[in-house]
């Protein structure tokens, strides 16, 4: 049975349609997810989600603003807490937000405390007054330190977030098991990820097609197949 390694904080979707699948899955979340005291200044125009976190750390209610995430697992998250997505890019990353001339447009950008600028910073070439506000923070999980310690190296390492690259890559290497990055296969949610795998020296890693965990589940099925 080929093994799953999955770092991502919750055990969600993602880790049952592997077991599905006939999978084991080495479930070790490498982060945790922090909720960040915060502010609105509304009214807004357009609230812009681009993770589930940010949905789930969002602390207003809805009230008539257009809606656009970064992909279907952030929408289904936003349409949990009933609120309805106007907008889903077909590529989902951050580049791939177009929202149209935005000319004095308020725009709210629950987030991470660390992301990157590039969303904030097209939004504002389009016009947009943006009011950026950290809604949460990631920390590495070292309560996870133990479970990795004590697996056997798996097939696959899976990695959802820049956040989790650099977590999980921490931890692998604390327990001394330094020898899964260069041995197992790994394998990015998307481009963005696969770059930040890169920067930490890790080339070589596949990437989904779809920017998701269910194209992450594929990229695996279909490896799996040939070893």
């Amino acid at each position: 049975m080929k093994i799953v390694g999955v770092f991502r904080p919750k055990k969600d979707r993602f880790v049952s349609s592997l077991e599905e699948l006939g999978f084991s899955v080495l479930f070790a979340p490498s982060l945790k997810v922090v909720s960040v005291e915060h502010t609105y200044n509304p009214p807004y125009d357009w609230i812009v989600f681009t993770s589930a976190n940010g949905v789930e750390n969002f602390k207003m209610d809805f009230n008539g603003e257009k809606i656009a995430c970064i992909g279907p697992a952030t929408a289904k998250a936003v349409e949990d807490r009933g609120g309805v997505v106007t907008y889903i890019p077909d590529e989902f990353v951050a580049e791939s937000i177009d929202l149209g001339e935005l000319l004095g447009q308020k725009i709210l950008l629950p987030r991470a405390k660390k992301a990157r600028d590039v969303l904030p910073e097209n939004l504002k070439k389009r016009g947009a007054i943006v009011d950026v506000v950290v809604t949460y923070d990631v920390e590495t999980n070292y309560d996870s330190l133990r479970l990795i310690e004590s697996a056997k190296k798996p097939d696959f390492l899976t990695f959802t977030s820049s956040s989790t690259v650099d977590s999980t890559i921490e931890l692998i290497e604390r327990a001394g098991k330094g020898d899964w990055l260069r041995e197992s296969c790994l394998v990015c949610i998307g481009p963005i990820t696969e770059g930040r795998l890169k920067e930490k020296g890790y080339s070589g890693a596949l990437v989904a097609r779809e920017y998701t965990t269910k194209g992450i589940v594929e990229v695996i099925s279909e490896v799996s197949r040939s070893m």
